[in-house]
């Protein structure tokens, strides 16, 4: 069986940037794409997995706190 591999990805509005990890913490990969259609960055992330067997999925996407406020509209 193989060991559990740990994948981390971080998500901002130019790139994505992405890191497998073992149990211990030593870097086995890591990479980073330009932001783009979801269906593309799915499908990179996927194949950045490799053919190892994930355990855990750390997942952060930020972005500027005025993006993500509601804005009002004046009628």
């Amino acid at each position: 069986m193989s060991q559990p591999v740990f994948f981390a990805v971080e998500t901002g509005g130019t790139k994505i940037v992405w890191r497998v990890e073992d149990a211990a913490g030593a870097v086995l990969d890591q990479g980073r794409f330009a932001t783009g259609a979801p269906e593309a960055a799915v499908e990179a992330l996927i194949a950045a997995t490799g053919d190892r067997a994930v355990s855990g999925l750390g997942v952060a996407s930020l972005a500027p706190w005025w993006s993500i406020r509601p804005r009002r509209i004046a009628a």
